[in-house]
């Protein structure tokens, strides 16, 4: 899910997943499309977002990412 990142309240960052064909974030605060690969996260507080990516083998996989705001 990339690195941890820092944002200014009020400000937004871009996060990235690769390696899967569906994407699905939690939780949805704050964020733009839960169901791709990029959403845009604008949280007004520090939030762990997870992200399940499921390959193409059918194989799940999880990762997190924290925004420190």
């Amino acid at each position: 899910a990339g690195a941890d990142d820092t944002i200014t309240l009020g400000s937004n960052t871009q996060l990235v997943a690769t390696g899967g064909l569906q994407y699905s974030w939690r939780p949805a605060y704050a964020l733009s499309n839960i169901g791709i690969n990029t959403p845009i996260a604008n949280p007004e507080t520090t939030t762990e977002y997870i992200v399940q990516v499921i390959d193409i083998y059918g194989c799940i996989k999880e990762d997190s990412v924290v925004i420190t705001v």
